[in-house]
């Protein structure tokens, strides 16, 4: 749906209601990472950001939202290692560009969508903020992984339960 279409308006209860809903579901989710003691939360909602904000938590788009959001991880960890990594400490930073380059070509040219994407390139820019550079790479993937289990699960059973919904509405008309 684009910015200019109206979305249809809920009443004030029912605006109430989904907000309790969220609440909900957002505390199940943070009860969770506090369980599991992952620091990390912020990337955990970031792929949320991602997923529901721009996919609107549809269910084809997920594959993609999660694979991408962990690639875009995997640079992150290159960003601050790849030069460690190849015992070329002091070529890291052109080791790097080129590694963007060439993930950046192949978006370009529409290679691997399911793995180089939008949601890559949102963890790889965030990712390479400067006061990030000394969390847990390992951390924020539990806080990404653990989010995209949660809220995909959540949602599979939403869609489900709204098909059946669906399917039982149009078998009392037939």
């Amino acid at each position: 749906m684009s910015q200019n279409q109206e979305s249809p308006t809920l009443s004030p209860i029912a605006a109430f209601g989904v907000l309790l809903g969220v609440i909900a579901v957002i505390l199940g989710f943070l009860a969770l990472v506090v369980l599991l003691n992952i620091t990390e939360v912020w990337a955990g909602f970031l792929f949320l950001l991602y997923w529901g904000g721009i996919h609107h938590l549809a269910l084809k788009e997920y594959p993609a939202a999660t694979t991408g959001s962990l690639f875009g991880l995997l640079l992150i960890y290159l960003a601050h290692n790849v030069g460690t990594i190849l015992g070329l400490p002091d070529l890291s930073l052109p080791l790097f560009l080129s590694v963007i380059c060439t993930v950046v070509y192949l978006q370009i040219l529409g290679k691997f969508p399911l793995v180089i994407n939008l949601a890559a390139m949102l963890f790889l820019t965030v990712g390479t903020i400067p006061q990030l550079a000394e969390l847990d790479i390992l951390n924020i993937a539990k806080a990404v992984a653990l989010s995209a289990l949660y809220f995909g699960l959540l949602a599979a059973i939403g869609n489900t339960m709204m098909a059946h919904k669906a399917s039982v509405k149009e078998a009392v008309k037939s």
